[in-house]
Formats: structure tokens, sequence, C-alpha cells
């Protein structure tokens, strides 16, 4: 019989460890678990880090053509508004140059008529030539 008791002392001392095995068992599989969703996060996470740094450096390169785009757009208004005034000096030049002595053979109504169409053409002119107020 002393099988019996050596027998009964093993079993007893694997029914003490059986239950903290298994508990550890258990414990072990949910940090596996746990450690997959947290692996998985970290991937996600980096991911989606990646992912808004791509769109800040799109948004970068638009706000970059913006602002060229509104310089070119500034600088092409800035240049029309010295053609207009060039445009203008022209045209004041060439009104000057042909505001002479009227043409022999004019009657007065006709260098009055003539008057007035210059008065409206430099309205005109001026009209047309007013530079823009660039932003």
């Amino acid at each position: 019989m002393p099988d019996d008791s050596a027998a009964a002392h093993i079993d007893a001392a694997v029914s003490a460890i059986e239950k903290p095995v298994t508990e550890l068992f258990t414990y072990s599989r949910q940090n596996r678990t746990l450690i997959r969703v947290l692996a998985i996060s970290l991937i996600l996470d980096v991911l989606l880090s990646i992912a808004t740094a791509v769109g800040v450096a799109y948004a970068v390169h638009a706000s970059n053509l913006a602002n060229s785009a509104n310089r070119s757009v500034q600088r092409a208004c800035q240049a029309r508004n010295e053609y207009k005034v060039l445009d203008l000096q022209r045209w004041q030049y060439i009104i000057n140059l042909s505001a002479g002595a009227p043409p022999v053979g004019t009657t007065p109504a006709q260098q009055k008529a003539q008057a007035e169409q210059t008065t409206k053409f430099k309205a005109y002119i001026a009209g047309a030539d007013t530079p823009e107020t660039c932003r």
C-alpha cells in the first residue's frame, strides 16, 4: 500500500497545481488576444498617421498653387493697369494732335459736332481705360 499513498500524494499535488496552471493558460490566452488587438491598433494608427501626413502634404501643395495663382492674377491685373495708363496717354496724344485748326471749309456747326464727338470719345476712352482695383 505504500504505492497508494505515493499515488494519492501525487494526485493531491497535481490537483493543487492544476487550477493555477489552468488560470495561467487562460491569462496567457487573454494576453495574446490583447497583444494582437494592440498590434492591430498600432498598425492602424501608423497607417492613419501616414494618411494624415499625405493629406497635409497635398493641402500644402494646393495652398502653394493657390498662392502662386493669386500672385499671377495680381501681376496680370497690374500689367493691365499699366497698359491702360499707356493706352490713355496714347489716345490723349492722338486727340491733341487732331485738335489743331479745323479743316478748311468746315462750318461752325460741323466744328461744334466734331468737338462734341471728341468729348464723347474722350469720355469713352477714359471709361475704357480706367484702372482696375487689384486685390
